[in-house]
């Protein structure tokens, strides 16, 4: 059983949700938990009995692409046939004519990881896979998708390199979701700008498939260009900032994150799940790591960015899969993971409020039914017109005993 993230979702890209704005049919996780996510990994396609004529089928072998003069990257395929491996020559050779794409696949080479056409998957472009570090593309998607999408799993095989073997079981809900949060959205905005620069060499069929099923990102990346001009590190950033602003695809990601650990609590070992949710990643170290462009931390090197109400919040359906999950560890084990309570409060409208859940259930009735009011149309004015609030509940501070017990008495 994998105890890491990346390796339960292969880190499925960009078709899983094409507009990103598909509602989250957030089914209570209790069902969730006996559910595994269900990848297919790179296998034999449909030529697999077919020999090729120029390298042995599933085997790897070295190619390389002149990125200019005296420069000459070399890097591994795993070979699926000659028409396939055509491809991926092809792609690489149009990625390196950017600057971005050239930094990523010098990335990817040092690191050794190898490239294949395969099966990823029906609804999945392509995915990195840890464990035997490999990227492997869709054989069944076009061009058009898979070009772009090399770059996005590229920049998650330097994101796994950069910050070292770790084990997702080990660590808290909310810390892990910190952590994968911000490896996506560094690869879609890597992605982003990828695409933005090939369509300025000429070739715009990458940044128009972007376009249509990313817009936040392709408007948000063509904004900042416009406004930040030659600082590439802040539009670097803000690109990265504005994945966080679509909900719904952000909540697909966490659900994911929520069944890994599901997955885990129904079938592990009792000793498995005691070593659970026991350590923190260091937001710092994340963001330094993972936000990062040819050795710069484009983001900055301070990790209370990735916990913001604006990049840490949770939806309240996926904030109850986690009590289930704490409720399902602590029956099993008398444990329990409540990093969830730290997370900003997201109310019906869609609006993220600025109370985490540890505060946000020690609000009377009429706090909550004021928050929950809050539409994203309202003035900051309207807000605190709305709210209300009960200055002297609004003073109190809640330990983690009191929202423990807040937690049990609410449970009856």
């Amino acid at each position: 059983m994998s105890n890491s993230v990346a390796d339960f979702f292969k880190k499925g890209n960009i078709e899983t949700h094409k507009s990103g704005k598909n509602s989250f049919n957030s089914s209570n996780l209790v069902k969730g938990m006996i559910l595994a996510a269900a990848f297919i990994g790179a296998g034999l396609n449909n030529d697999a009995q077919a020999s090729n004529n120029y390298h042995r089928f599933g085997e790897p072998y070295t190619a390389e692409v002149v990125i200019a003069p005296g420069d000459t990257l070399q890097y591994q395929i795993v070979s699926t046939g000659f028409q396939k491996d055509s491809l991926l020559e092809d792609m690489v050779q149009n990625s390196v004519k950017t600057k971005t794409g050239a930094a990523v696949l010098k990335g990817v080479a040092k690191n050794g990881t190898t490239l294949q056409m395969g099966d990823a998957g029906a609804n999945s472009v392509g995915f990195y896979n840890a464990t035997n570090n490999r990227i492997v593309l869709n054989k069944n998607f076009s061009k058009d998708k898979l070009q772009s999408c090399l770059i996005h799993e590229g920049k998650h095989s330097i994101q796994g390199h950069n910050l070292g073997e770790n084990d997702d079981a080990f660590y808290t809900f909310a810390s892990t979701t910190i952590k994968n949060r911000a490896m996506e959205a560094d690869a879609m905005m890597t992605q982003t700008m990828f695409s933005y620069e090939l369509m300025q060499k000429g070739d715009s069929t990458a940044w128009k498939c972007l376009e249509k099923g990313y817009p936040w990102m392709t408007t948000a990346y063509t904004n900042n260009v416009d406004t930040c001009g030659t600082d590439t590190n802040k539009v670097m950033k803000n690109t990265m900032l504005a994945w966080y602003s679509e909900k719904g695809y952000v909540k697909s990601y966490d659900f994911t994150v929520a069944n890994f650990y599901a997955n885990l609590i129904s079938k592990g070992s009792n000793n498995l799940i005691m070593e659970m949710a026991c350590k923190e990643h260091n937001p710092d170290s994340v963001i330094t790591k993972v936000c990062n462009m040819n050795g710069v931390p484009y983001a900055g090197t301070d990790g209370s960015l990735l916990q913001t109400k604006e990049t840490f919040y949770i939806e309240q359906d996926m904030y109850k899969n986690t009590e289930a999950l704490t409720q399902a560890m602590y029956n099993r084990v008398g444990r329990v993971d409540y990093s969830a309570w730290n997370m900003y409060v997201v109310n019906k409208n869609g609006v993220t409020l600025d109370v985490n859940y540890a505060k946000w259930m020690g609000l009377s009735r009429s706090q909550i039914k004021a928050y929950e009011k809050i539409k994203p149309q309202d003035t900051k004015a309207d807000a605190k017109s709305n709210v209300k609030k009960d200055k002297k509940e609004a003073s109190k501070t809640i330990t983690l005993t009191q929202a423990i017990n807040l937690l049990n008495n609410s449970r009856g």
